[in-house]
């Protein structure tokens, strides 16, 4: 007799390993699969994420986070307080919206490097540090900027024809 899984009871099986694996204090390395961190993590970049204590997360960060079906990770913008507990508020770089707020349980890492084209990029660095700083004061227009990038991309793309013509 065959066994199938459909695609959430698998990934949730994946992430429940990935947080185990994260608990025992190892470092966790996944493919990147979205453009929500773009320019800072590409699609297809190995993200290397580590367990950190949520007292030690600091603004600017990229904190790996579960939702009901996936690991988000997205950049720390701002921590407060409700009853004594810190709730967090991240949004991905190149989105327009915040994400919804998260609570310290659905913290299950910080992202401390990539790997892009066989080159590692330590975003612990002093460089990393104060560009994520940058980007998140920058944050409340990221989205916009990078929305309005990708529809001069595509409206050139598109009339590519139109723009380069070849000599004859």
């Amino acid at each position: 007799m065959n066994k199938t899984f459909n695609k959430p009871t698998s990934f949730s099986a994946s992430m429940l390993l990935g947080e185990q694996f994260l608990n025992e204090g190892k470092i966790l390395k996944i493919t990147a699969g979205g453009f929500s961190m773009f320019p800072f993590i590409r699609r297809g970049d190995i993200v290397y994420i580590k367990k950190i204590n949520n007292e030690y997360l600091k603004i600017g960060d990229v904190v790996v986070f579960k939702t009901n079906l996936k690991f988000i990770a997205h950049r720390l913008i701002k921590i407060n307080f409700k009853n004594s507990e810190a709730v967090y508020t991240c949004k991905g770089d190149s989105m327009i919206k915040y994400d919804n707020p998260i609570n310290k349980g659905q913290i299950v890492g910080k992202v401390f490097g990539i790997s892009r084209n066989n080159r590692y990029i330590n975003f612990e660095s002093k460089k990393a540090v104060q560009r994520a700083r940058f980007i998140r004061f920058i944050s409340p227009i990221t989205g916009y900027l990078f929305w309005l990038t990708r529809k001069m991309y595509f409206y050139v793309r598109n009339r590519s024809d139109k723009f380069f013509k070849p000599k004859k």
